[in-house]
């Protein structure tokens, strides 16, 4: 957007500067003229009650969505919507944050049952189809891998008990006609659902650790242990089995505690010549060293080491602002893998300080329902590590909700387990 100091300097030289005794002038033009739209019997009442069930009844469902209507050379807000279904019954779902005039059309037989509007703005509706409205409290989705567009078939869920919807029209900036003619093909990411796991490829197990710091040993598809545990899904502590320790982040700083009870105590200072911490985000644990291993956010993001049998500080590195949110060690190739703000894997060599990076957020089936991209970052996944095999787990309310398998070697990525199904 231009700024006002920019704007109103390019108009004073356009319109006018002194030269000899003269303004020397130039000629500008303004957009078109955009007269007010009048109230008429063509605009639609939109009532707050809650829209029947029946509409649904043997309906095709179509969303059009979008944050904005597209802004040309003199636009005003409208978008036309043409339904092109001869004999079949739709249900048109109208949503957008900005204000919008929707002017709604049909084909001949086409029987629009209901439209259902929503928006952060103000919403209107100008049509000369047979039909009835209702306002309703669904957000605006820009494509199907985002939290919003789960919310809107959420929503069309709990109103209509309906499933999967039979066609949608996103984007960012609404286009002035947008006519839907075919019904898209039937895929699960239009459905409330979603994309199913898929069996993997290969048979790996892992170890997770329960709040209690009890190992449990999982596979791809689920737990192998069936009974009901509870993780944590902030992650912030590490544990050594072989010491019987526990070393956990407080009050930004790194406190230990005995395995087998007692009061969690502050490990030794940080050196005087080291950074304070500043937003620590995660601790791993070396097993081969016996080293804790802490990672921050602040200033420019730093990784410090501490020996937990001699209970001193080793070292620190600058990480050179890579935000790592997630942090795990590997025993099998003795390296660091994180998990970073903006959805990369990050596979650290501690001792050489070599870095390799992988963004894969876009390659996990599912995972962008789980936040508004675009206006929020992706959220924390627990990282498990097993040489070139890494488990990227989102854990919620206690439990193991997803699971993906991703094969640094074959850089290949598979959604295998969902306690949803």
């Amino acid at each position: 957007m231009r700024s006002k100091t920019s704007s109103c300097a390019a108009l004073l030289l356009a319109a006018a500067v002194w030269g000899g005794g003269a303004w020397a002038q130039e000629r500008m033009q303004l957009g078109p003229s955009v007269r007010a739209t009048e109230s008429s019997s063509d605009f639609l009442q939109l009532v707050a009650t809650p829209p029947p069930p029946e509409l649904a009844a043997n309906a095709e469902i179509f969303v059009v969505s979008g944050y904005e209507p597209a802004r040309g050379s003199g636009r005003d807000t409208s978008v036309r919507v043409l339904v092109d279904r001869p004999g079949s019954k739709v249900l048109l779902v109208l949503t957008s944050y900005d204000k919008v005039l929707w002017k709604v059309d049909a084909t001949p037989t086409t029987t629009i049952t209901g439209i259902v509007v929503a928006g952060y703005h103000e919403q209107a509706v100008a049509t000369r189809v047979p039909t009835r409205g209702w306002r309703a409290n669904l957000p605006y989705a820009t494509d199907t891998d985002n939290s919003n567009f789960l919310k809107i078939l959420s929503g069309l869920h709990r109103m209509f008990g309906v499933e999967h919807i039979d066609a949608f029209r996103g984007s960012y900036a609404i286009p002035a006609d947008v006519a839907i003619r075919t019904v898209d093909a039937r895929r699960p990411e239009l459905t409330l659902a979603g994309p199913l796991p898929v069996p993997p490829r290969r048979s790996v197990q892992f170890t997770l650790m329960t709040n209690n710091f009890v190992p449990i040993r999982w596979s791809l598809t689920g737990p192998l242990d069936k009974e009901v545990r509870t993780y944590s899904a902030e992650g912030k502590v590490a544990v050594s089995l072989s010491l019987q320790q526990q070393f956990r982040l407080g009050r930004d700083q790194l406190e230990s505690a005995d395995l087998r009870g007692g009061q969690a105590a502050p490990v030794t200072a940080l050196p005087p010549n080291f950074p304070v911490f500043s937003w620590p985000m995660d601790v791993a644990y070396d097993t081969r060293r016996d080293l804790v291993a802490v990672v921050s956010l602040g200033g420019e993001g730093f990784l410090y080491r501490f020996d937990a049998k001699s209970r001193r500080w080793v070292d620190f590195r600058s990480m050179r602002n890579i935000d790592v949110i997630a942090l795990s060690y590997d025993k099998e190739l003795d390296r660091y893998v994180g998990w970073t703000s903006d959805g990369a894997l990050i596979f650290i060599d501690m001792e050489n300080g070599n870095v390799m990076s992988r963004r894969v957020v876009n390659r996990l089936t599912t995972f962008g329902r789980l936040y508004d991209r675009g206006n929020e970052r992706p959220p924390r996944l627990t990282i498990v590590p097993s040489g070139d095999d890494i488990m990227l787990i989102q854990i919620a309310m206690g439990q193991v909700q997803r699971i993906w398998h991703y094969n640094v070697k074959d850089d290949s990525m598979e959604f295998t387990y969902s306690a949803d199904q």
